[in-house]
């Protein structure tokens, strides 16, 4: 079939359909991981690819903090305490079927990193010989390695632990002239570790063991706190005097990011399997809250980001973001819901382009749908003419991107530029599918 005989057969899609289309693809939501009985507090501080399952915190009636699973729709899960003696637990990071957990429990100066399994219940992980505590952060996506930090006092060492030999942790070292280290993160395929060695960010593998992500003009320390699924982009924390974020790859080095607009604080946690949205928490016109990053599109709060793409906010006040999975669809992080400090996990959208815009100046697109952003606040989205797919052709595959920019408030769907995304903008687009190529 042509693309033409194909435009004109989406022409008979009638307005009814074609509202169904767009309704029936808004599947986006926030939700409460909500809190154990009589607790106060909570927070995500992983999720799983698609946000699924998520893992963090929540406290309870005894003011304990207790590691919490979260599964949607809307289980909570008590994962309970290390049968070591300690009385808090907290689960830092998750895999990718999110049925293994890592994190740690501590008391006082017993302090243990844990790996959990939805069939095994709790398992407290080795010490490096020497050290007396450890703390475990980063889990790969099969649940199979795991990496933290493990020390004695004021001295630290990043550690591997691999189910293959669960006996012992490999100690990854320091870099040249630093006195400790600490691991943040590893990618989801298990080949590549990232975190701090002394003031500088490094990038581990078994190839090249720990180098140096280099420093940026005034650095006084970095910290890697992410990597991407196979380790060629890592999003950090740097410091000049203020708290700043970075991005690194292989080609561009590391790269500072911008603040959010009048922002003096940037702290990145995690980052997007493709390496295309970086999330954390930063200051900006309404204050310190969740942030995200692209580099075509700057960095933007998290709620205004949400909002743009038809997550219903109402009674959310989003403080900090920690995860973000692997195509940008799922976020989780931890704020306010009707007063209450509760993790959240967002779901069901739609992976982001390459192509998003940096903000600018202009009025921007009022949403004529409910939930959207309006007063001309701009959704920073490029607007990528007809051939939506960029493949160089007009066809059916165009007019489905059409479809779920509706669903998503997309600027780039403005075809009549009248500033409102709107029936007449898809009437418009069907009319181009008659032209003359």
């Amino acid at each position: 079939m042509s693309s033409r005989s194909i435009g004109l057969a989406a022409q008979v899609c009638t307005t009814a359909a074609w509202l169904l289309c767009v309704g029936g693809a808004a599947a986006q939501s926030i939700t409460s991981v909500g809190l154990f009985p009589g607790g106060g507090n909570s927070a995500v501080y992983a999720i799983s690819n698609g946000g699924a399952a998520a893992a963090g915190f929540s406290n309870d009636a005894t003011s304990r903090d207790m590691t919490l699973r979260w599964l949607q729709p809307s289980t909570t899960q008590n994962l309970g305490l290390l049968p070591v003696g300690v009385t808090n637990t907290y689960g830092q990071a998750i895999s990718l079927g999110g049925t293994i957990i890592a994190g740690y429990g501590d008391s006082g100066g017993n302090t243990r990193a844990f790996r959990w399994t939805n069939t095994g219940g709790y398992q407290v992980l080795p010490l490096i010989p020497g050290t007396n505590f450890a703390t475990a952060s980063g889990i790969s996506s099969a649940g199979t390695r795991v990496v933290g930090t493990s020390g004695i006092g004021t001295t630290a060492r990043a550690f591997l632990w691999e189910d293959s030999n669960p006996g012992v942790v490999l100690n990854l070292g320091v870099l040249a002239g630093q006195l400790s280290s600490s691991a943040n993160a590893i990618s989801g395929d298990g080949s590549t570790i990232v975190g701090a060695s002394g003031t500088l960010a490094f990038r581990w593998t078994s190839t090249r063991g720990m180098v140096s992500l280099g420093s940026l003009p005034g650095q006084t320390s970095a910290t890697a706190r992410s990597v991407s699924p196979t380790g060629t982009t890592v999003a950090g924390l740097w410091n000049n005097g203020g708290e700043r974020g970075f991005k690194w790859t292989a080609t561009t080095g590391m790269v500072d990011l911008p603040f959010m607009p009048t922002g003096t604080v940037l702290r990145p946690r995690g980052i997007s399997g493709d390496g295309v949205l970086v999330v954390g928490q930063g200051n900006g016109k309404i204050g310190l809250g969740a942030f995200v990053h692209s580099d075509a599109m700057g960095t933007v709060d998290l709620a205004s980001y949400l909002e743009a793409r038809g997550v219903n906010l109402t009674g959310w006040q989003l403080n900090d973001c920690y995860a973000v999975d692997q195509h940008g669809t799922a976020f989780g992080g931890c704020g306010f819901f009707e007063g209450h400090a509760v993790g959240f996990v967002v779901r069901g959208l739609s992976r982001p382009s390459l192509a998003e815009s940096a903000p600018t100046a202009s009025a921007g697109v009022g949403i004529s749908s409910a939930g959207g952003i309006g007063g001309g606040e701009p959704l920073h989205i490029a607007c990528r003419g007809k051939d939506r797919d960029g493949d160089g052709h007009f066809d059916f595959f165009d007019y489905l991107s059409v479809v779920s920019g509706f669903s998503d408030s997309d600027v780039g769907v403005d075809f009549n530029g009248d500033t409102v995304i709107d029936f007449f903008d898809y009437l418009d687009f069907v009319a181009a599918f008659s032209m003359p190529r």
